[in-house]
């Protein structure tokens, strides 16, 4: 998403080791993103992604948000390729604008193997998380 449309008029700018002819706006969020680092970090990352079409790259973004937050449940995964899944689960519900105990209970419903664990928030503490995990792992046969 471009943090300042306003500011989108095309100049050379700098991002860490790149130059760009790219909008000011579309680098300023270039800043704030996943790839910041690679681009600092890896010349060759940094030309291939200046390279770009900035058009397409706003496309594939716009795509990307959409497909991923298209549901009223939890993003990701499409539920039948949850419903498929043969792994055990340990599903700890939030209560947070992030993590909705909705989706926790959705989770539980798409997976075959989960266990949820009914507990609030507040009772998910230094004392009880840790027997908690370590219940899970004995009962999955998970745990080393």
């Amino acid at each position: 998403m471009l943090r300042s449309p306003e500011r989108s008029r095309r100049t050379r700018t700098s991002v860490g080791s790149v130059t760009s002819n790219w909008p000011v706006a579309m680098l300023d969020s270039v800043i704030r993103t996943p790839w910041a680092s690679a681009i600092r970090h890896d010349p060759a990352f940094a030309e291939t992604y200046e390279r770009q079409d900035v058009e397409r790259y706003k496309l594939i973004v716009a795509a990307s948000a959409r497909t991923l937050f298209d549901r009223d449940t939890a993003p990701g995964a499409e539920p039948e390729d949850l419903m498929r899944l043969d792994v055990p689960a340990l599903i700890v519900p939030g209560r947070d604008a992030s993590h909705a105990t909705s989706a926790a209970r959705y989770l539980e419903e798409c997976l075959a193997k989960a266990d949820y664990w009914d507990v609030p928030v507040a009772g998910q503490t230094e004392e009880t998380v840790p027997p908690r995990i370590l219940e899970f792992l004995d009962k999955a046969g998970l745990r080393a």
